[in-house]
């Protein structure tokens, strides 16, 4: 919609100045591709903007996600040292 919407507000524009110069179409077609161009390169910057951004996201997230399986490891290997090793275990064969 952006596309369309500001190569068309610019080819008026373009067209407006070719009524008032006399020329025809040539500011009504330069004034559409710089609409159209102007429009992409905005689209392209917000989607750039926008895949930086998640990825981003994305690094904070495995972060967190590394983090916590370090606590757990570690919470795991605290309760292995709780154990007490020195006494046998007693079993018993049947």
């Amino acid at each position: 919609m952006e596309l369309v919407l500001s190569a068309v507000l610019f080819g008026l524009i373009g067209l407006w100045i070719d009524s008032k110069v006399g020329t025809t179409p040539i500011f009504a077609v330069v004034f559409t591709l710089l609409g159209f161009a102007g429009a992409a390169l905005s689209v392209y910057y917000r989607y750039r903007h926008d895949i930086a951004q998640l990825e981003r996201q994305r690094d904070q997230v495995r972060a967190e996600a590394v983090a916590v399986q370090q606590i757990n490891a570690s919470q795991h290997v605290s309760r292995l040292h709780e154990i007490d090793v020195s006494q046998p275990r007693t079993e018993t064969s049947a």
